[in-house]
């Protein structure tokens, strides 16, 4: 069930990314589907989002130890992409000498900003995994070990 969730994150993230980093084509290709765009990158921001706090918290181990490499690898993946495409799209804005410029500048730094915003998130999730797991492991360990009585 991990890998399930781990590959409809990975899909998502992708999406996200994707539909970010189209708004960055030119103003005549970009400019009538801007709002589905954003639109489709903040949904699949969100689904992603979720799917890396529910594989965070640990749904899908039932009971099972669980890895201390791979949830973290997908956060810092996650974060590092996010924060790399935040920066690409502030160093790279073009300016905005018409209006329809302008508005694409808007929507490119509302998508940047969701990038850290989703970094941070990442990042929290990063830190929330390796506590969990550890403890996760260790009760486990305990569990198994326990004297009977």
């Amino acid at each position: 069930m991990r890998i399930g969730l781990g590959i409809l994150f990975l899909l998502f993230f992708a999406g996200f990314m994707g539909c970010s980093l189209m708004l960055g084509g030119t103003v005549s290709e970009v400019y009538e589907w801007r709002d589905l765009l954003v639109g489709g990158a903040f949904v699949l921001a969100l689904f992603s989002a979720i799917l890396l706090g529910l594989l965070a918290f640990g749904a899908g181990t039932g009971g099972k130890k669980r890895s201390p490499w791979r949830v973290p690898a997908l956060c810092l993946t996650a974060t590092l992409l996010s924060l790399g495409g935040a920066a690409a799209i502030f160093l790279a804005m073009p300016e905005g000498r018409t209006p329809q410029g302008e508005e694409l500048n808007q929507r490119l730094v509302i998508c940047a900003f969701m990038m850290i915003g989703f970094a941070l998130f990442s990042l929290l999730s990063l830190i929330l995994t390796i506590i969990s797991t550890k403890n996760h492991n260790a009760k486990l360990l305990q569990q198994r070990y326990a004297p009977v009585d």
